[in-house]
């Protein structure tokens, strides 16, 4: 129906996609795009008058959805029964606060998926795990969504490792390395900002990759369509916390400059709002229960205390190594960080145990489907990354405090920053498949 300036799109949305295209603030779309989805629309009617769910189409699984009024009429509601207009969409990647991912439904007015037929203009690939490949246009979507994802990753996790390792330079006096003139926390503070940097060029591709995901299957991606997915969709209103602290972040590691006291309280709170906040554009979102966004929060702030402080002592090493008298500060810097690393891996396996029992329905879900197949994945460079770790700790520490061992110790500290590159990478591909019986 229509209103003045506005047109009002219902409340019944395909559930994780549609409700991201539309607001929640009276789930309004403007006049200028719901005229252009109304004209696509049109197009891919089939025979049987059920539409097709092209991205950003407007879906009715009864012949009473096809009357005069057009696009118009679409857009109201129906009695009590019959097929309910919706925005669906394809769905490349799966999460409950609105990442799209590969599938067609449509929602009915009692609350039921209802399966619609593949478009005849693009059709789709069957579902991952039934031994078809997806659409190069879906492929490219999914790529998007995960290269986004993993430079959001990186960054919040470089963010926190350097936040972390601040405490950890309590054990060695912070004064500048002859050799340089800087001193230890000038490392940490290059580290933040850079990682600051990532993660707010992460938040800006994720919302592109949202975006083109949801519309560029059928269209270019307009600055029109990135507003509305940014700023009057569901998606769009996890997403915005998520840039404020990414904003607030940087601008802490600014006051860190001048006052680090401060400015690393700031930036602390920051990353720890981040990691809360991240999760409600994901799979943690896609049910009633708060349990799986718990466990995401652990899981992703203890990758940050792991990995994101090794990184951040391998570059305080490298500073401390150029330094004669720096290889004693180095073992103790190290033996204080391992203490950390062995707690936040165990949180990781343990948020990891509850994440994997929550998504997966059955044990064979993790060879039929491609969830499974790619958590298996995630599962081998998590015990390849700390089979390396383990063996820096048991075998390299011991050999602290003098100039070969420290330098075997930071060549193997290389290898396990890589493997935990390649790590992060298969989850945020991960993160964007639809779990096993997801509808």
């Amino acid at each position: 129906m229509a209103q003045q300036g506005r047109r009002v799109v219902e409340e019944h949305q395909v559930y994780p996609v549609a409700p991201d295209l539309v607001g929640e603030r009276g789930n309004e779309l403007p006049d200028d795009l719901l005229a252009q989805r109304g004209r696509r629309d049109r197009d891919v009617v089939d025979q049987d008058r059920n539409v097709d769910v092209a991205v950003g189409a407007f879906c009715a699984a009864s012949p009473a959805a096809e009357q005069p009024g057009g696009a118009d009429h679409r857009l109201g509601a129906q009695p009590a029964g019959e097929g309910i207009p919706q925005r669906a969409g394809r769905r490349v990647g799966h999460g409950g606060g609105g990442e799209v991912h590969a599938g067609t439904q449509c929602n009915r007015r009692d609350g039921a998926a209802a399966a619609l037929p593949r478009c005849p203009r693009q059709p789709l690939a069957a579902p991952p795990g039934a031994g078809a490949l997806m659409p190069s246009g879906e492929l490219l979507g999914l790529v998007l969504l995960a290269a986004s994802t993993w430079a959001s990753d990186v960054g919040l996790i470089g963010l926190t490792g350097a936040v972390a390792c601040r405490p950890l330079l309590a054990v060695i006096p912070d004064r500048p390395v002859p050799a340089t003139g800087r001193p230890p926390e000038r490392v940490l503070v290059t580290l933040a900002g850079a990682s600051a940097v990532v993660l707010l060029l992460g938040a800006a591709a994720r919302l592109y990759a949202q975006t083109w995901s949801v519309f560029g299957l059928d269209e270019p991606v307009t600055l029109e369509l990135v507003r509305v997915v940014g700023l009057e969709s569901r998606w769009g209103a996890r997403w915005q916390p998520q840039v404020g602290l990414a904003v607030a972040a940087a601008a802490g590691v600014v006051w860190w400059t001048r006052q680090p006291r401060g400015g690393w309280w700031m930036t602390g709170l920051a990353a720890a709002g981040s990691w809360v906040a991240l999760p409600l554009t994901g799979h943690a979102m896609s049910g009633a229960s708060r349990l799986p966004w718990i466990a995401q929060v652990a899981h992703g702030l203890a990758a940050g205390l792991w990995i994101g402080t090794l990184a951040a002592v391998v570059g305080v090493a490298f500073l401390l190594a150029r330094d004669p008298a720096g290889y004693s500060r180095i073992g103790a810097l190290v033996r204080r960080f391992s203490r950390l690393a062995i707690a936040a891996v165990a949180v990781i396996l343990v948020s990891g145990v509850v994440s994997a029992v929550l998504y997966l329905d059955a044990v064979a879900d993790l060879w039929s489907t491609a969830y499974g197949r790619t958590l298996l994945l995630k599962v081998g460079l998590f015990a390849a990354t700390g089979a390396v770790g383990a063996y820096n700790w048991r075998r390299l520490t011991a050999r602290l405090g003098e100039a070969r061992g420290t330098r075997a110790l930071l060549a193997s500290a290389r290898l396990e920053l890589s493997l935990a590159a390649a790590l992060l990478a298969v989850t945020a591909v991960l993160v964007h498949l639809a779990m096993p019986g997801a509808p």
